[in-house]
């Protein structure tokens, strides 16, 4: 049934001028939101902020250092370290060396008052002598022999180095210049100081080959500490990683941006491009850009408002970037498909009233199924509240509304207002009909052989679907950096992940001493497990526990995985933390719902078309195919990026192929379809209704998803392996709907399905 158009149309020829300057109004409001979007867009990956809100609004971010050298303990090493706490005086440096600068102090400071002590009950006992160095010498050897007896447990476990410490002892009694902890600090090196943290302290931040040294440190602003530790790196020679979340934001942070910036220039470029050369016209060349602009802005605005003043929360790195691309290429083909049927319409000698009016009807009802299928797809992932994509289900659906919006108010006020002064309405036109004629022709000859083909390529694919499980490993797909880098530097160089330990608390007060042992030692022998501390002392019933594996990998997700099933059979009340419980958890919850999420998109889809189309086949058919193109997709993804290139596939690349396919991927086959079902509306045969079909949408719709795809493959091309593989794998996807399914497969079906194609409907 056509859509009617009539009285709309009227409206908005009546009033287009208005139409037009209200959008424009819209387009200035929204600026300002749209600027602050970013505020509430989130680079952390790591699960936590690692920052401590202090006076006012000033907030000190964590940065992790590994310094890497030959011999930390070296001059260099010390020299880059000391610069750095006179540089950042407010940065509460840990390393080695602050950690026995603080020994230092608090050792000499103890030490005099035992010599005080020890002065005053000589002279009690001696009023008629006084302190020479033969009696500070006593003294200093009864500080030394009571310091040895009486120092806490803690102290205890220092390594003494014997006649150091019994000099450092002399020389405090005594009063000896170069026995103050800043000359010691100053004149020797780690290893020659006469006091020394515990070799438990020691081991945690120095690796046993003694090239690396781990510093922990506070700043307010990453971006200038960055380049201030930078510089004095070089300065002293040392190799310096700064990693931990900041770091791992900011470059996650650059990197999309800049990746992002070019996917979008790319597509624009692309679009503004077969725009022009399909219309023949400079002026319709650049509709998309100018409607894209307004969709972006405003779009902004609105996630600002959304997540800024109503869900009061963040937003992933993920959701502008793929939202802007997806709106880039949703945009263009919307506007093409519908200013193309109206081309098609003036070049076949109707008036421009009349073409627009077909064109609003027609490619325009088609636009508005298949947007409003999109948005259902996207309301449903907001529904499934993943981690870290999640948000995109929100801002997909608002976005493509307003997509929605524009192409059926704006576009055509637009057109009414410029007419034939948008693109070339005389030309002669390319005699490309002809060549899809003999497309539709070869399906219609070896329909049953194509659907054979094609069925066992997908059963193919579905078994690489259910054989390789994709991981969490983002980390793995960042550019290369220093905070990507640290993560293996520092596995590698001390054996097991320093850095991300989990932490775990027992929650029950009275849970015996045995039962706390027995899952302690439980833990230890598990698999992947390298060590567990306690945290804070035994008593405490807080323990770190170091894995083998960092936090992003496989081994890691499966160890947290094997300790919780562990912890949840021993019977104790616990709670995890850390990095790699975000990570594991993250990719649990997406793992757990794939199938999920394409069953219900399925029902969603189907239940839209059946309601527009009154068929049961069709859109059954339809469903049928989008999984089967999502499955060939992901095929080739893991072929060229697992197998080929060796590098991570991740889940969150899995989840956008499967919502992009069963949400933008039917566009195409909507369109192809209803103009079939137009044909079929006209008295045309089957056979007649899909060979026009082809001939009439199939050169639009390949040149729409060619931009569509182009889009996403400028992600691809952005250098950033994350961003490339979901825009490669959506993109493949796209160009196998475009030119698989839409131009061989869909046609040698409803070539066999005949009128089944319209059960139980009557056209």
């Amino acid at each position: 049934m056509q859509v009617e158009t009539k009285k709309y149309d009227s409206f908005i020829k009546r009033h287009k001028k208005a139409i037009i300057i209200v959008w424009l109004v819209i387009f200035l409001i929204s600026i300002p939101f749209a600027s602050k979007l970013f505020s509430v867009v989130s680079y952390n990956i790591t699960g936590g902020s690692n920052s401590t809100q202090v006076s006012g609004n000033s907030t000190l971010q964590q940065v992790l250092l590994v310094v890497q050298n030959n011999d930390i303990y070296s001059n260099s090493t010390k020299a880059f370290l000391t610069q750095l706490s006179l540089d950042f005086p407010d940065g509460n440096l840990t390393s080695i060396y602050s950690i026995e600068n603080s020994l230092l102090n608090q050792t000499y400071y103890e030490l005099k008052g035992h010599a005080i002590e020890d002065e005053q009950l000589y002279l009690m006992s001696n009023p008629n002598s006084s302190i020479n160095d033969a009696v500070l010498s006593n003294i200093s050897l009864e500080v030394y022999d009571g310091f040895l007896s009486s120092v806490n447990s803690s102290a205890r476990n220092r390594p003494i180095l014997g006649l150091a410490l019994k000099t450092f002892v002399t020389g405090v009694v005594m009063g000896y210049k170069n026995s103050t902890p800043n000359s010691v600090y100053k004149e020797y090196n780690f290893p020659n100081y006469p006091i020394m943290p515990p070799v438990s302290v020691n081991s945690e931040l120095v690796d046993p080959g003694k090239n690396l040294t781990l510093v922990s440190m506070n700043t307010y602003n990453y971006s200038n500490a960055s380049s201030v530790i930078s510089g004095l790196a070089d300065k002293s020679g040392e190799k310096v990683y700064a990693t931990g979340a900041q770091a791992l934001g900011n470059s996650i942070q650059t990197s999309t941006l800049t990746g992002s910036l070019i996917a979008i220039l790319l597509g624009l470029v692309i679009a503004i491009i077969i725009t022009g050369v399909i219309f023949r016209s400079y002026v319709a060349a650049f509709v998309p850009l100018l409607i894209f602009i307004i969709n972006v802005v405003v779009s902004y605005s609105l996630f600002y408002v959304i997540f800024h003043f109503i869900l009061k929360t963040t937003i992933s790195f993920f959701d502008p970037v793929l939202t802007s691309i997806l709106m880039l290429g949703l945009s263009t083909d919307y506007i093409i498909y519908i200013l193309y049927r109206y081309r098609q319409e003036r070049l076949s000698q109707k008036n421009q009233e009349k073409s627009a009016s077909l064109a609003f009807g027609w490619a325009g009802g088609a636009v508005l199924v298949s947007g409003l299928t999109v948005i259902s797809a996207y309301v449903v992932l907001s529904f499934f509240n993943l981690p870290f994509i999640g948000g995109s289900g929100i801002l997909n659906a608002v976005g493509i509304s307003v997509v929605l919006l524009t192409g059926i108010t704006l576009l055509p006020a637009i057109l009414h207002l410029s007419g034939d002064r948008l693109m070339n309405t005389k030309a002669k036109r390319l005699n490309i009909g002809a060549a899809f004629e003999k497309i539709a022709a070869f399906d219609k000859k070896y329909a049953k052989e194509i659907i054979i083909a094609f069925v066992l390529i997908a059963a193919m694919c579905f078994y690489l679907f259910v054989t390789v499980a994709p991981n969490f490993n983002i980390l793995g797909l960042l550019p290369s950096s220093p905070a990507t880098a640290s993560f293996s530097v520092v596995t590698n160089n001390f054996g097991y992940d320093i850095i991300d330990p989990v932490s775990l608390s027992f929650l029950n007060s009275s849970q015996t001493q045995s039962t706390t042992t027995a899952v302690i030692n439980g833990i230890k022998s598990a698999p992947g497990v390298y060590a567990v501390t306690p945290n804070g002392g035994a008593l405490t019933g807080d323990y770190n526990i170091y894995l083998k594996s960092f936090a992003f990998t496989t081994d890691g997700v499966n160890t947290y995985n094997n300790l919780n099933s562990y912890l949840e059979n021993s019977g104790v009340k616990y709670n995890l933390s850390g990095t790699v419980v975000f990570v594991a958890s993250s990719y649990n919850a997406i793992e757990n719902d794939v199938y999920p999420l394409i069953i219900i998109l399925g029902i969603v889809i189907f239940v839209i078309l059946f309601t527009i189309l009154f068929s049961a086949i069709t859109p059954v058919r339809l469903v049928l195919m989008l999984f089967s193109i999502l499955l060939i997709a992901n095929a080739i993804t893991v072929l060229i990026f697992y197998f080929l290139l060796a590098l991570p596939f991740i889940v969150i690349a899995q989840v956008f192929l499967i919502i992009n396919i069963m949400g933008v991927g039917v566009d195409y086959d909507i369109f192809l379809v209803m103009r079939i079902r137009e044909h079929v509306k006209k008295g045309e045969t089957n056979e007649q209704a899909v060979r026009a079909g082809i001939s009439k949408s199939g050169p639009i719709i390949i040149s729409i998803g060619v931009i569509l795809s182009s889009v996403f493959f400028g992600l691809a091309a952005s250098g950033i392996p994350l961003l490339a593989e979901i825009g490669f794998i959506v993109g493949i996807g796209i160009l196998i709907d475009t030119f698989v399914s839409i131009l061989v497969i869909i046609p040698s079906f409803m070539f066999l399905l005949a009128k089944y194609n319209w059960w139980p409907s009557k056209i």
